[in-house]
Order: structure tokens, then sequence, then C-alpha cells
């Protein structure tokens, strides 16, 4: 039997209530704050499902990972170089 909290973990609906709470909570600061422009975009589409390594340079963690979720979430809904209105945390990508 498998414990409950990895029975969460992989529930498609509590992931995407994760990323849309996280998601509109940040867009301001992201979005709007910071001015965030997206170049290369396209590249992500070519890319496998799993085992993609994304690296940045410079030391934060957690804004790269909640800008990421952004940028992914906004590339499944077809954005190209602005992330735009926020909807596409309605169906957010959770990979």
């Amino acid at each position: 039997m498998s414990k409950p909290g990895s029975r969460v973990r992989h529930f498609n609906i509590v992931r995407k209530f994760v990323h849309f709470t996280v998601g509109i909570f940040t867009y301001p600061g992201i979005a709007i704050a910071n001015k965030l422009r997206i170049h290369g975009i396209e590249h992500l589409k070519g890319l496998p499902p799993n085992n993609v390594l994304f690296v940045s340079n410079h030391q934060t963690y957690f804004v790269d990972v909640i800008t990421f979720f952004h940028i992914l979430s906004a590339r499944k809904w077809g954005k190209k170089d602005r992330l735009g209105v926020p909807y596409y945390f309605l169906n957010p990508y959770t990979g």
C-alpha cells in the first residue's frame, strides 16, 4: 500500500491547484514589476518530455522555478514572447 503523501503528490488536480495558486500570487512580481520577456521559447517544443536540465547563471532558486512554471504553462497555451494575461494557469503545465 502506498503512503497517502505519494498518492496526493501524483494526483493531478492537487498539482494544478498548487500551480494555479502560486502562479496567481507570483504573476504581478514576475510579469508586471520585472517585465519578463521570453527569448528562445521555440526551442522548448523539440525537448523530450523528461530528463531535461535547465541551468541558470545566478544564485537564486525559487524565483527560477516559479518563472519556469510561468514560461512552461504559457508555452502550453501558445504564448511566444510574453506571458500576457495569466489564463494559462487555468490548465497549467504539470509535466
